[in-house]
């Protein structure tokens, strides 16, 4: 999305509406992209320099086009990208087999590309970096952020460097790789300790780095709840988070930024879906307005019905859109163990044993500390195995609540016909993506059951019972995809794939 030109141009519109005042443009392996192939680099070179220059074009564009619009750009990519597109520019870095070399080849590439992206590049206000986990005979973070300190310190740019690490071994190492680093060296957070999911406890990592300049990042995307196509109303959450994040980081925090896309989910925006509403939270905070969650809501209201709001209206459709927040904390998730990756079900049994078990934080307060079917008890484990199923009932009933809730909106309250078909489209997909993950749930807390107690009856006829379900689902998905390939975007297809379904339908049946 972001090397779309009428994509820049809606962003940019929306942050003037907004009042953000930065974009960051981010690309994995934006330095290979605008990088020089090597002198080894014998094949598709011209085509190579070809990619660079229109790269390169495009972005002093955008800087252009933000800066009459009073809008900074900063440029984000991994600190030491190893794809497929700098191997191909330098075919001589798999050939490395020492940290000398490896040290030495980086602190080339960095310079010279950088040093030449500063020069062509002049009005970026700085760049934001990933670090990657630490490999034997390879370069260390310490050294690698110590090149792009000294470089963006040469020509008067700030660095960021981004925390998205999760294991401690790693975040040891990030740790200390920030505390050689200079005072200037500003920290991105995650808001939350693991992928933005609503619900989530804060990122205890906020509160720590003293004396560190913090930016905290949201997710306003969903790669964790829905990929714009689903609803989820956050404004509540957002300023429960920003108050914390003010009351621990104090003037250490700088900036608040949001995710807007995904690079991996083609042509998908947060701009102009049902959780624009989100924006509003984190605007709020970028010009300090004082304003409550509800009234919060109304704004954003007015400004897409293009009139005044009831008392009535905004009640009802306040109501439509908070109940969503609970509906995503249930839907994917297993007496509030995660079973969802990047909001797909898991593509195989053993996946959805690595989620429901590798998670560090429970969505559900009611069961914190609790691992699933712990019990030695068969007998107490099917007591589980049926709060299990009244679980995935409620969230059915929900689904189908917030849906009619929906209609009956639509049907009562005026708005722009656009607005209405959006909401109709994104609330159908509500009870389809809520039947998806309510078989998957029962269906693997049965394949489960049976694992850990072996060929129970109950469990066994339930499990069956399940594959048949999910076989007969995969099906009745596939059709309504068909029915609405018209309607809905073509990512649809990605988050409700019948036969990744049907495959893990396969991969619960075989009973070893």
């Amino acid at each position: 999305m972001m090397w779309q030109w009428p994509h820049i141009e809606e962003i940019v519109s929306l942050m003037q509406r907004q009042h953000f005042n930065g974009l960051i443009f981010h690309q994995e392996n934006l330095w290979s992209l605008l990088a020089h192939p090597s002198r080894y680099c014998r094949f598709e070179r011209d085509n190579l320099e070809r990619g660079r220059i229109d790269s390169l074009l495009f972005l002093k564009r955008v800087i252009r086009y933000c800066k009459q619009h009073n809008i900074g750009v900063w440029l984000q990519g991994s600190a030491n990208p190893t794809d497929g597109l700098l191997l191909q520019k330098y075919p001589e870095y798999p050939l490395i087999d020492s940290l000398d070399a490896d040290e030495l080849f980086w602190h080339k590439f960095l310079s010279d590309s950088l040093n030449e992206l500063f020069s062509e590049l002049a009005d970026i206000r700085g760049i934001i970096v990933n670090l990657s986990a630490p490999e034997v005979d390879r370069i260390s973070p310490e050294s690698l952020l110590g090149i792009f300190s000294r470089l963006t310190r040469a020509h008067a740019k700030r660095l960021v460097v981004r925390d998205y690490i999760d294991s401690k071994w790693q975040r040891w190492h990030f740790n200390n790789a920030i505390s050689h680093m200079p005072s200037d060296v500003r920290v991105s957070l995650k808001a939350t300790h693991s992928g933005y999911r609503p619900g989530l406890p804060n990122n205890p990592a906020i509160a720590e780095l003293p004396g560190r300049t913090k930016w905290i990042e949201y997710d306003m995307w969903g790669v964790e709840f829905g990929w714009t196509l689903l609803p989820c109303y956050l404004l509540e959450e957002i300023q429960g988070r920003l108050s914390w994040a003010h009351s621990v980081c104090g003037d250490e925090l700088e900036a608040i930024s949001c995710k807007l896309s995904w690079e991996w989910v083609s042509n998908s925006s947060l701009v102009n879906s049902i959780n624009s509403v989100n924006l509003q939270g984190l605007a709020m905070n970028s010009y300090e307005l004082e304003l409550n969650e509800k009234d919060a809501f109304r704004s954003w209201l007015h400004d897409i019905l293009q009139r005044k709001v009831t008392d009535e209206e905004a009640n009802k459709l306040h109501q439509l859109f908070s109940q969503s927040f609970e509906w995503i904390r249930k839907t994917p998730y297993m007496l509030g163990h995660l079973l969802q990756t990047h909001s797909q079900i898991p593509e195989s049994y053993e996946q959805a044993l690595q989620l429901l078990f590798s998670e560090q934080f429970n969505m559900d307060p009611r069961y914190i500390g609790q691992s699933l079917f712990s019990s030695d008890d068969p007998e107490t484990a099917l007591e589980e195995l049926h709060l299990i199923k009244l679980e995935k009932e409620r969230a059915k009933f929900l689904a189908q609540q917030v849906r009619n809730q929906a209609h009956e909106a639509c049907n009562n309250i005026a708005m722009p016909e656009q607005f209405k078909a959006l909401v109709l489209r994104v609330y159908e997909r509500v009870p389809w993506y809520t039947n998806m993950f309510t078989r998957v749930c029962i269906g693997v807390a049965a394949r489960y059951f049976i694992q850990r107690y072996h060929q129970h009856p109950i469990a066994f006829r339930l499990l069956n019972q399940e594959v048949a379900n999910m076989r007969e689902l995969a099906i009745e998905l596939d059709n309504w995809l068909d029915e609405g390939r018209h309607i809905h975007p073509h990512y649809t297809n990605l988050l409700f794939d019948p036969q990744r379904l049907k495959s893990l339908a396969e991969d619960l049946a075989r009973l070893d």
